[in-house]
């Protein structure tokens, strides 16, 4: 059974049972685990107690500030990449199938997600639920929280600078030197003449 056990707020254990504690004291709800012979060495003269640790985050506010200045940064650089998208074509009638392309793949990684990151996700996990469907259990109960912290951040890093890379090089490719428009008079008679200035 899941009885949480929290070993001097550090790491949640599944049971006292689960880490040999053979004694304890206290009220239930505030119990206190004794001699917990598979932990002894690591927890040696702390507390290891009833409940779950607590899951605060120590660096909340560089966390906030950061995810902060991030969003504020996307959406500054949302309308340039899709005007960028959109002026890639160099004919009028493609320009939104480039915009139509790009937002189909975007919505296709989106699908894959899930299906990548769900082993990582399980890796990052401590203990199952113990009830299985199909022979397989379907979620997780206890995360390692400094593991799920990794496996959510690089993946999303990586991606974020594969995509500016991508970007990059694509803005790179594309650079076009702009020529000044060709300017069109009406002589006497009403012809047009063309003045090309290059």
């Amino acid at each position: 059974t899941y009885f949480p056990v929290c070993a001097d707020g550090e790491k949640t254990y599944s049971s006292p049972c689960a880490i040999g504690c053979l004694g304890q004291k206290g009220k239930i709800g505030d119990l206190e685990f004794l001699k917990c012979v598979c932990v002894e060495d690591i927890y040696k003269d702390r507390r290891i107690i009833q409940g779950a640790c607590s899951t605060w985050c120590k660096n909340m506010t560089i966390f906030l500030i950061l995810g902060f200045v991030y969003s504020v940064i996307e959406f500054i650089i949302y309308i340039p990449q899709i005007k960028f998208t959109i002026g890639i074509s160099e004919e009028k009638d493609t320009e939104l199938t480039s915009l139509s392309i790009q937002q189909m793949l975007l919505r296709l990684f989106y699908m894959l997600e899930s299906l990548l990151l769900s082993p990582l996700l399980d890796y990052s996990c401590v203990l199952f639920n113990p009830t299985t469907y199909c022979g397989q259990t379907i979620n997780c109960i206890n995360y390692d929280l400094k593991k799920l912290s990794y496996v959510i951040a690089i993946p999303s890093i990586s991606c974020k600078l594969l995509a500016t890379l991508f970007l990059f090089f694509a803005a790179l490719s594309t650079r076009t030197t702009s020529n000044p428009p060709d300017l069109v008079y009406y002589n006497q008679e009403g012809k047009s003449v063309n003045f090309n200035f290059e």
